[in-house]
């Protein structure tokens, strides 16, 4: 079985094959003309079957593109999760604010699907609206670009207002798409930075504890690390300093100065 699309899923009228052939050459419409056009576009009293006015109340709700809710009536629950889905697939989220973003950006690209659709159902609810527009024109190919510049005119502001809201939706899909990314690089590349900066912190602090201790030693003064803020007493910086001496002497490595002070201290003390 063929995979279901958008187009598939979404309802609209069907087109009535009233154009004239591409091929054909339109003559240009005058201004004349175009006056008339709107005119008639103001005469035009929309939908006036049962169905169009109940499709007419619905508007708020059947706008795919500003609707609050992303899956409408008459959409494909089905279509809607595996799109959701292959998202969730490609982004990977793994905590709540990255899984929050990946259903936000899904949602606007299903609304942008709709975009085609959405103009589709206009243009032929206009085409509905016009098609007795100029019964006195015999020309069809002549009265086939009038009724076209009528039925823009009639919906001018809702297709304007279409590609207003396509443009903001591909714009929030974008920011979102790039907090995500940003979000995700920190969440992947922060412990490192935070373990590398944490290694720099402990080695500044263990060459500074190391030079007062020499100072002092020079300046035969006792040294007592609690007054230059190290939280050990002058027992447990002995030991540090002789198991750090052993160890630099054997790797080059300066040891965590709060790992080897936990283990000191935890250690029993001798009888």
């Amino acid at each position: 079985m063929a995979s279901e699309t958008i187009y598939d899923t979404v309802q609209t009228p069907a087109a009535e094959p009233f154009e004239p052939s591409q091929q054909q050459q339109r003559r240009p419409v005058s201004e004349a003309q175009m006056n008339a056009n709107r005119l008639n576009a103001q005469k035009a009293k929309g939908a006036t079957s049962e169905a169009g006015r109940a499709a007419s109340s619905m508007n708020a709700l059947t706008h795919g593109l500003c609707s609050m809710k992303a899956l409408l009536p008459g959409d494909s629950a089905e279509a809607y999760e595996n799109l959701v889905s292959s998202y969730f697939d490609r982004h990977n989220p793994q905590t709540d604010e990255e899984r929050e973003l990946v259903h936000v950006i899904s949602n606007n690209f299903w609304r942008l699907l709709k975009v085609p659709v959405e103009e589709q159902a206009l243009i032929e609810d206009a085409r509905y609206s016009t098609s007795e527009f100029y019964p006195a024109e015999k020309n069809p190919v002549r009265r086939a670009a009038m009724l076209e510049g009528a039925l823009i005119i009639l919906r001018e502001k809702q297709l304007r207002n279409i590609r207003l809201h396509e443009r903001r939706i591909r714009k929030q899909i974008a920011d979102d798409t790039a907090k995500l990314k940003e979000i995700q690089k920190e969440r992947i590349e922060g412990p490192a930075r935070e373990a590398k900066e944490a290694k720099e912190e402990n080695q500044r602090q263990v060459t500074r504890i190391l030079g007062i201790a020499k100072n002092a030693a020079e300046q035969k003064v006792e040294f007592v690390p609690s007054d230059f803020g190290f939280d050990l007493s002058v027992s447990e910086f002995e030991q540090f300093r002789r198991i750090q001496q052993t160890h630099f002497n054997l790797s080059k490595e300066v040891l965590d100065i709060q790992t080897v002070i936990a283990r000191v201290k935890s250690a029993p003390s001798a009888a």
